[in-house]
């Protein structure tokens, strides 16, 4: 605005004066970027998929479920890793891979101490009813009535 040597406003304002000046968006780069980064979020669905494996099956059994989850965990943070560097996007189901992994290890552990003396118990029975049967064992008695 034009301002006189007295210091007062002149009165001729300029026709933008009051509103808000907005610069253009800078021009864009010429020339191709090449394809989007493709994001590779297989190492995440692979450690939830080991995990959900061997949480169910897996545990049941008691053979599959630790080493199954030990591949969870690390199939896990081998997706951690990448969510971390950008080149994944899927942090969520990687650690819900590792946990379910670590689940299924303790899991399978717990079931082996738990399910040993049941089984113990059911192998004894089984021997000494066949046995009392073919040999007459007195000792086995209680497995036969």
């Amino acid at each position: 605005m034009p301002i006189d040597l007295s210091g007062s406003v002149s009165a001729m304002t300029e026709p933008w004066e009051g509103r808000a000046r907005y610069r253009a968006p800078p021009p864009q780069p010429l020339g191709d970027d090449g394809p989007p980064l493709r994001l590779r979020n297989g190492l995440g669905v692979a450690s939830l998929v080991t995990a959900v494996v061997a949480i169910f099956p897996g545990t049941l059994s008691c053979v599959l479920g630790p080493p199954l989850g030990i591949v969870a965990v690390a199939l896990g943070f081998a997706a951690r890793r990448r969510v971390k560097r950008g080149e994944a996007n899927n942090g969520g189901m990687a650690m819900a891979g590792i946990l379910l992994g670590l689940v299924a290890i303790v899991a399978s552990v717990v079931l082996v101490f738990v399910a040993y003396p049941w089984l113990k118990d059911a192998y004894d029975y089984y021997e000494c009813t066949s046995q009392s049967r073919s040999k007459g064992h007195p000792e086995c008695d209680w497995a036969h009535p």
